[in-house]
């Protein structure tokens, strides 16, 4: 058998065997389908090495193969900075990624090699390493589990590609509408200063250096808080011996208490309202706090939560919501718990002009069942739910580690396993609708929308002056969805007065927030483009330009116009020629929604590409002084530095601006007549420069017609302008779909 055939029938077994299970763990069915009160669990071993670590060995010989689940218990998110936050999901990301021994080329060919599985996560409450091998590779499954969790060493170049992959998943989140109102629900709950509340950006990440990694792993990875579960083809003592010698350098040692943050009673109901402009559906999620896992309560209001909303088609939010009033698609309800209470949420959509008449119905339907509770046929269909589905979670052998590591995190012991059916079953209506009117408390309702913000002022115009009954309109708190999830929300009038205001042309007028210093250059700079009054008259602008873009090793010609109406309008036209072909992408931001045409279709635009564009209007040499009539700007003089240009050195002014988004770059300013030389931004380790050159008046203004960018000391582009236009009139309509 060739080497590439044995790892490809290596990872078919292994991926096979782990999903399906054996004879023994099939038994498991066979005493559901009996109706056997007691799950009987195969034969398990226990027993805590030297260093405090527990390690659970569960035997199923029937199958050739072994999965190996470690928790660190302290190793979860709730142990992020706020600063920092995605820390603990990063570290564990960089596990695999290189130890003292082995490079994350060799992890990965290791494993890979004998058909197996090595991965490490972070959730809430947790981290978690699983390995799965097949038995005759179980040394080798070993070794690499306790190489990654023991000796991992962060290595630099490859931070880079996880922090990289981190992000892309946080702009992912925020390109999500769905996803993106539950975090302003989290918000709403929790605050910015409880760990349910940080919010991971790109900021957070970047901010994270490999000393802050190295830090948290020897802080809270250790294995006196830390309990490995074993499971297939073993034998326990056997095993016991070869781990205690792969753990037997993992050295024990006190691990901080986690902190307690003190919540303000939520006594009323609140909303906010996440504006996305073009949306044409409104995003739903309501909620109240919630319970801890260790709860004696947890289990019985999930059976509640079941019925109400948890149990997919068979829920009452999805019979009412969806079915007899056509509302939506999709409605459910759940409970995210933890060590610590988490919270209760109902997510949902529906069309904007339908937005009130559902929330309504939902506010019914969940005072309802606080009110009234569950019947019986509903109790004993959740009874049956739970305990068929419980079983056939312990069929696998992940899944049965899995959940013999929940019922040890949480302190409930085998025995909750073994009894769980009979838990669940003992459970009478009178008790869970009794938990019902407790733990479901609708007038705490936290309320978190996504949609666009006409939909509230369509409200108003029909004259409802209410959200929900105890939330006005004027009560509504307002974000922008491009702004940060734990933004201070504007009240809904100051927020429909500042969308009024942005849609009148800017005033130059100095509004914005700078020192004596910044502002004495900055009329210096207004004074070179003819002063006040010919910045008031900047309305337009379109420019024709031709480059070459570099990148990887190859470079590619590209030709570029652009139109731009002020403040906030700008459509762009990106020709690319590559390999004798061309390509065209078109950029279309309207002031509210933005889109991107590729290959003859419109997409929307994603967040980054948004605000890449706002911040390319704000830091620009022609319009960025426009913006000493935005609030929301601040600028500071910085003093001078001494700069080359075109082979001489030139004393510049730098002035700092910042928009507002709250990106901040360097503007370096200098020579006769007073021009801006380079704009320096800096994003964690990253730095980008701009160089200008080449200025030309046009219509009375002075343009730049060369521009070069850099990354890192590295040529990224040149650009050269062909034709430019100010305030020759551009039509609106370039600024909708064509």
């Amino acid at each position: 058998m060739t080497r590439g055939m044995r790892v490809v029938l290596a990872a078919i077994l292994v991926g096979l065997l782990g999903v399906v299970g054996g004879p023994e763990l099939s038994a498991l069915r066979a005493q559901e389908a009996q109706g056997a009160e007691e799950i009987r669990l195969p034969s398990i071993y226990q027993e805590t090495l030297e260093n405090g670590l527990r390690v659970v060995v569960i035997e199923q010989r029937q199958l050739p193969i072994v999965h190996f689940n470690l928790r660190v218990a302290e190793g979860g998110s709730v142990r992020d900075l706020k600063t920092k936050a995605g820390l603990a999901e990063f570290v564990a990301a960089m596990l695999t990624q290189g130890t003292e021994t082995r490079t994350a080329e060799e992890i990965a060919e290791a494993i890979d090699f004998v058909g197996g599985q090595l991965s490490a996560s972070a959730a809430t409450d947790y981290a978690t390493v699983t390995a799965q091998v097949l038995s005759q590779d179980l040394d080798l499954g070993l070794e690499l589990l306790a190489d990654v969790v023991i000796r991992p060493t962060f290595p630099e170049e490859e931070m880079e590609i996880v922090r990289n992959r981190l992000i892309g998943s946080v702009k992912a989140t925020q390109d999500d509408p769905g996803e993106l109102v539950r975090e302003h629900l989290k918000q709403l709950l929790f605050g910015g200063f409880h760990p349910l509340g940080f919010v991971t950006t790109e900021e957070t990440l970047n901010a994270i250096t490999r000393e802050d990694l190295v830090r948290f792993h020897e802080a809270y990875y250790r294995p006196n808080v830390s309990t490995l579960v074993i499971a297939g083809d073993v034998d326990p003592k056997a095993l016991i011996a070869k781990v205690k010698e792969a753990f037997a350098d993992w050295e024990e040692r006190p691990v901080s208490e986690r902190r307690t943050v003190a919540l303000t009673p939520l006594k009323e109901r609140r909303a906010r309202f996440v504006h996305k402009p073009g949306q044409t559906q409104v995003q739903i999620a309501l909620g109240h706090r919630g319970l801890a896992v260790s709860d004696p309560d947890y289990l019985p209001v999930q059976l509640a939560n079941y019925v109400l909303g948890g149990g997919a088609f068979s829920s009452r939010l999805i019979q009412v919501v969806r079915s007899e009033e056509g509302k939506t698609y999709a409605v459910s309800s759940g409970f995210p718990s933890y060590r610590f209470p988490g919270y209760f949420v109902v997510w949902t959509f529906t069309r904007s002009e339908e937005l009130r008449s559902t929330l309504e119905l939902l506010l019914r339907e969940i005072e309802k069942f606080q009110r009234e509770g569950m019947t019986a046929d509903e109790l004993e269909a959740a009874q049956g739910y739970f305990a068929g589905s419980y079983v056939l979670r312990l069929e696998t052998l992940n899944g049965l580690a899995h959940t013999v590591q929940n019922a040890l995190f949480y302190d409930r012991g085998l025995d909750w396993i073994r009894n769980f059916k009979k838990t669940v079953r003992a459970y009478t209506r009178e008790e869970v609708n009794a938990l019902i009117a407790e733990h479901f408390r609708p007038e705490e309702l936290q309320i978190a929308l996504l949609g666009d913000f006409s939909v509230l002022e369509s409200l108003e115009e029909q004259g409802i002056a209410e959200l929900v009954p105890g939330v006005s309109l004027a009560d509504v708190q307002v974000v922008d969805w491009l702004s940060p999830v734990d933004a201070r929300g504007i009240a809904y009038e100051e927020f429909k007065a500042a969308r009024a205001r942005a849609r009148q042309p800017l005033t130059v007028a100095w509004k914005a927030q700078m020192d004596e210093e910044a502002r004495a250059l900055l009329e210096r700079v207004i004074a070179a483009q003819g002063g006040l009054a010919a910045l008031e008259r900047l309305k337009d602008y379109y420019s024709k330009g031709e480059g070459t873009l570099y990148q990887q090793g190859q470079s590619f010609d590209v030709v570029v116009e652009n139109w731009i109406v002020l403040p906030q309008m700008m459509r762009q036209e990106l020709t690319i020629s590559l390999g004798g072909q061309r390509f065209k992408v078109v950029y279309l931001w309207n002031g509210e929604q933005g889109w991107i045409r590729q290959g003859g279709r419109w997409q929307e635009m994603p967040a980054e590409l948004v605000a890449e564009i706002q911040k390319g209007i704000a830091f620009d040499p022609l319009f960025t002084p426009l913006f000493i009539g935005h609030e929301g700007f601040r600028f500071a003089y910085r003093g001078t530095e001494e700069v080359e240009v075109e082979g001489s050195p030139l004393v510049a002014e730098v002035l700092e601006v910042t928009d507002a988004q709250g990106n901040t770059a360097r503007f370096y300013y200098g020579g006769e007549p007073l021009r801006l030389l380079r704009i320096v931004e800096e994003s964690g380790e990253r730095t980008e420069k701009t160089l200008f050159s080449d200025y030309r008046e046009i219509d009375g203004y002075r343009v730049p017609f060369v521009q070069k960018t850099f990354q890192d000391g590295e040529l990224t582009g040149e650009y050269t302008l062909t034709e430019v236009k100010i305030n020759r009139g551009i039509g609106l309509d370039l600024f909708q779909k064509d």
